[in-house]
């Protein structure tokens, strides 16, 4: 009896041990460039943060890295392309990236009717 609680135990483990290895496909309905932690617990980082979008009338910024930049400007290498209410983009010569607002703060201000 106690021969087969052991197979039992191996068996299962087996079993398990295929369950794991499934965990490592990638799911197709993730967006571009994102990343699960590794088993070590670290993930694929990107040098820029996007801590804040602001969009009001007349006027649009986010702050990255903890500065403030508007469409044009540079920042580590690469140009603010666009900003919209929960991304930033920033090009570079040789690459493109499409920054989404993880966690952050977006500021709309209404727009006030006056008669």
């Amino acid at each position: 009896m106690c021969s087969r609680a052991r197979i039992h135990i191996v068996l299962l483990l087996g079993f398990f041990a295929c369950g794991v290895s499934a965990w490592a496909l990638d799911d197709p309905t993730r967006p571009p460039g994102y990343a699960l932690p590794s088993a070590a617990g670290t993930a694929k980082t990107s040098p820029w943060r996007v801590n804040e979008i602001v969009i009001a009338k007349g006027r649009r910024h986010a702050v990255i890295n903890g500065r403030r930049v508007r469409v044009g400007d540079r920042i580590r290498g690469a140009r603010l392309v666009a900003i919209q209410p929960d991304a930033v983009h920033l090009q570079s010569p040789s690459r493109r990236w499409v920054l989404p607002l993880l966690n952050g703060t977006v500021h709309k201000r209404p727009r006030v009717e006056r008669q």
